[in-house]
Parts: C-alpha cells; sequence; structure tokens
C-alpha cells in the first residue's frame, strides 16, 4: 500500500503465532537465562540471520508469509537538517551521560548495559490516576532533554512514521489520549507532536 513489492523484506514467520502476553498487548519475554555472548556479524549468519542491505534513508516493512508487516525500517528524512539533529541529539545525551554521574548499577538492566531513564505518564501498580514518572534527582535533565529541539525533531518524525505504518493503531493511540487529556486536562506532554505519552532515552 505504501511502497512497491521489492521493497519488503519477507520472511517465513505467521505473525498468529509469534508467543504474545495476555490479551496480545506485548509479545512474552524470552528466556532470561538465555546466551548473553555478543556474536559476530558471521556467527548470526552461521546461525540462520539474514543481513539485509539497508541505506538508512527508504522505507522498509518486514512482513510475515501472508504479507502482513510486523515491523518496519522507518529510515529517515533526507534533508542534511534531519541529519543535523540527529547528530545534535547524540551530542546532548552524551553531554548529559557524562555530567549525570550515573551509578554503575543503574546500566544493569534488560535493555543492555547503559542507563536508561524513562519519562512520561504511568499508571498502574495501585495507581487511581495518571501521573508523571518521578526520576527524582534526574527531572531536571529529563526536563532539558525533553525541551530540546533536535530530540523533538527526532520524536515528531518517529510518531509520523507510526501514524504512517500502522494507521489504525495511532487512531486508536490518538483517540485514547484526547479522551485522557480531556478529562486531566493539566496532564504535561513528552513531546508536542508526538502521539506517545511516554518515552525512554537510553544513554548507551
Amino acid at each position: 500500500e505504501h511502497l512497491r513489492a521489492e521493497h519488503a523484506i519477507p520472511t517465513a514467520i505467521d505473525a498468529e503465532d509469534l508467543p504474545a502476553a495476555f490479551g496480545a498487548y506485548g509479545a512474552k519475554v524470552g528466556d532470561s537465562g538465555g546466551s548473553k555472548k555478543a556474536r559476530s556479524v558471521h556467527e548470526l549468519l552461521g546461525l540462520g540471520f539474514q543481513l539485509i542491505e539497508w541505506d538508512g534513508f527508504q522505507a522498509r516493512p518486514i512482513v510475515d508469509a501472508h504479507g502482513r508487516i510486523v515491523a518496519v525500517l522507518a529510515g529517515q528524512p533526507r534533508g542534511a537538517d534531519y541529519a543535523a539533529a540527529a547528530l545534535s541529539a547524540f551530542d546532548v545525551l552524551e553531554e548529559e551521560r557524562k555530567a549525570a554521574n550515573f551509578r554503575a548499577a543503574m546500566a544493569t538492566h534488560r535493555r543492555g548495559g547503559y542507563v536508561a531513564l524513562h519519562v512520561g505518564l504511568s499508571y498502574g501498580k495501585g495507581q487511581r490516576v495518571p501521573s508523571w514518572l518521578d526520576n527524582g534527582a534526574y527531572n531536571p535533565l529529563l526536563e532539558r532533554l525533553l525541551a530540546n529541539p533536535s530530540i523533538n525533531r527526532l520524536a515528531t518524525f518517529a510518531s509520523a512514521a507510526f501514524g504512517i505504518w500502522a494507521p489504525t493503531l495511532y487512531d486508536y493511540y490518538r483517540k485514547y489520549d484526547q479522551a485522557l487529556r480531556k478529562r486531566f486536562p493539566l496532564l504535561p506532554r513528552t513531546f508536542p507532536k508526538s502521539v506517545f505519552s511516554s518515552a525512554t532515552f537510553n544513554f548507551g
């Protein structure tokens, strides 16, 4: 629908057979006791992985055996200003990481061996109303990142790409975000032009 068929990356999987958590809200967590070995490209190819050549710009959907989109290499805008924004965002994250003096224990989690800070709305674990995540001493750092124009540019593109490739799900997000903010009008946003109500900054 969005691109010529030759841009799609086919797979043999059936999306309906993928393991999902109750309610199909998310995928089941794999075996946490599995191998933690870092493998080379050569080793991965030997295990049956496929190397996909990609220029980082042309959007390419990954489809299952029935042609259903299960993931997307969303690419990026070709303008030099977007590339500059990406480099600027990287520099800002590096500067904040070096200045933050994160505790070593904060880099141990399932995302990888680096610090990851979550920001945005939270609702669960006994909460009666949605609330903004409290990161304690790191709140000012996160406020600076959320206000950064370059990071906002990347977040806006990510939200727009979501709307292009998963329009039904995007509309679902937008519908309930609007309803939430109608009931709680003082709730802050992560980014002005993003449909996502939370984000994670990876300081890897």
